[in-house]
């Protein structure tokens, strides 16, 4: 009975209606042919000019005909109409939760960064804008078209057929349209996801302790501005609840055909309310996620950019304070009673450690928080209590982020570089032609990035922080994707171009660990966790 309920709430008014011309013209026929025809005599053959209108012979029945397509068609206008607030929704939603937080620190000073993301917004709300507007035009045109067999009504039969051929005509407009929008969608996709992925890859490798005290202090706005996006119903996209299959407009087509072969007034009244019964049904459970309204999607540009202004406002009242100068090299990092807290996992608390310069190993089973440490000396992170010291007197609680930019290499497992070229990046990162030929690297040197494999990849990241010239070099799991002869050739690079950094390293791979330790002749420290 709900659902019942939930559908004439829905399209109460078409069904309204439709269900009030039917019972008028019903009632007025009954009136007219049954009741005052009798008195009228020979003057009932006047009714015969109504007869376009008030039929008894279904081939004559244009009126029900004209109401039942104008009917489908803003019941299908009005279904395509909600695909569009859902799809810049989902677009839109993606767009909040990835690129505006995520580039806030990245590109925060970076004016064309800015303007490439408010540009991919603009295009969705432009796209949505378009494909709305083509909607109501080819709606309006099919309306137009229908209304002219109406007018036809001397040559009833064909005008029946032609408009048969119109509402057959529009479902299969309306099945492409559904096609049309989901290439649409997958263009967006394409064009704007992966430039999501990247900034969110990148961001995990940059400091955020900026972004820590930037969400502190604009946490009440965000609670209190709805700068967020409403998400109402499933998790479902709007593909899953439109027609499964082309067998659902053949459906519609059916219920139009029922329809114009109904017998009588009752028959063309029961099949328009089924028709809108099984459409309302089939796309019930979509409706109820096209809650949305669209429009949100211009307010949150608005707010975006907003956003970025009072970002702006911040970083510079954060550099402003004095920081403390780094012209000296780091020579030691001392790792004070450190323990991390995180909501849905259990405590790590560290040793107390002091990494000199030189190659340091940690190593320890997954889930010892061996990255964690990695993250909380790059600044990612910071310490739940204690202290990371460089120096013997430097607070890292207290640094801001130029130190960690100028002071700190850190490759990190699944590490993403902007570049598209292998050229490209060993011209950026300055990889001599040494260092190229001894670990392969000049086998691929004109090829794409994406295309390379895991191994090739991994030593091309290497070769950048080797070359990277930092006082603290950080090296999350650097075998992985290396077989045993590109490890050795690794440990050979890293110990021959060391020379002043603090070089820390994870892995829990033994052979590594073993060829580090050969190396070296032992003077390597290992910290085991």
């Amino acid at each position: 009975m709900t659902n019942y309920l939930k559908i004439f709430s829905l399209f109460k008014f078409q069904i309204l209606f439709i269900s009030t011309i039917t019972i008028i013209i019903t009632l007025g026929e009954i009136l007219i042919f049954y009741f005052l025809a009798p008195f009228l005599g020979d003057g009932a053959k006047t009714l015969d000019y109504f007869d376009p209108f008030f039929p008894f012979d279904i081939s004559n029945n244009i009126f029900f005909i004209f109401i039942a397509l104008i009917s489908f068609v803003f019941i299908l206008k009005n279904i395509l109409y909600f695909l569009v607030p859902e799809l810049t929704k989902n677009i839109g939603t993606y767009f909040m939760k990835n690129i505006v937080r995520d580039t806030l620190v990245l590109n925060s000073r970076n004016t064309e960064s800015r303007k490439e993301i408010l540009g991919s917004l603009e295009l969705v709300d432009s796209l949505s804008q378009v494909i709305r507007s083509s909607i109501t035009v080819i709606t309006n045109l099919f309306i137009l078209l229908i209304m002219l067999p109406f007018g036809f009504y001397i040559l009833p039969d064909g005008a029946t057929l032609i408009a048969f051929i119109l509402l057959v005509s529009f479902i299969f407009l309306a099945y492409f349209s559904k096609i049309i929008i989901d290439r649409y969608g997958e263009i967006i996709a394409k064009n704007i996801g992966p430039r999501v992925s990247t900034f969110s890859k990148i961001i995990e490798a940059n400091n955020e302790i900026v972004l820590n005290d930037f969400e502190k202090k604009f946490s009440n706005d965000f609670s209190k501005k709805d700068t967020k996006i409403r998400v109402s119903g499933r998790n479902n996209t709007f593909i899953s609840n439109f027609p499964r299959s082309f067998l659902d407009y053949l459906l519609l087509i059916f219920i139009a055909f029922t329809l114009m072969l109904s017998s009588n007034d009752l028959g063309v009244s029961s099949s328009l309310l089924l028709a809108y019964i099984i459409v309302a049904q089939r796309f019930m459970p979509y409706v109820q996620l096209c809650l949305t309204n669209y429009s949100r999607i211009r307010s949150h540009i608005k707010q975006s950019e907003k956003l970025f202004q009072n970002f702006d406002h911040l970083i510079e009242s954060k550099q402003s304070v004095e920081q403390p100068s780094f012209a000296e090299n780091i020579y030691s990092i001392n790792c004070d009673q450190i323990k991390m807290y995180f909501p849905d996992k259990n405590m790590i608390d560290y040793e107390s450690f002091e990494f000199k310069e030189g190659i340091n190993v940690m190593t320890g089973p997954s889930g010892k928080g061996k990255t964690v440490l990695l993250d909380l000396i790059a600044g990612i992170l910071k310490p739940s209590s204690g202290k990371i010291i460089f120096n013997k007197n430097h607070d890292s609680n207290f640094l801001n982020v130029n130190f960690f930019k100028d002071k700190v290499f850190y490759l990190r497992q699944n590490n993403l570089f902007l570049f598209d070229d292998v050229s490209e990046f060993t011209t950026n990162f300055r990889i001599d032609n040494d260092l190229s030929l001894s670990l392969g690297i000049e086998e691929f040197k004109n090829t794409k990035i994406q295309k390379l494999s895991g191994g090739q990849l991994q030593r091309l990241y290497i070769s950048a922080a080797i070359c990277s010239n930092k006082d603290i070099i950080l090296l999350d799991e650097p075998s992985n994707n290396l077989n045993q002869d590109w490890i050795k050739v690794m440990v050979k690079e890293i110990i021959k171009k060391n020379n002043s950094s603090i070089l820390i390293l994870t892995s829990h791979d033994e052979f590594l660990i073993n060829e580090i330790k050969n190396q070296t002749d032992s003077k390597s420290s290992i910290f085991k966790l």
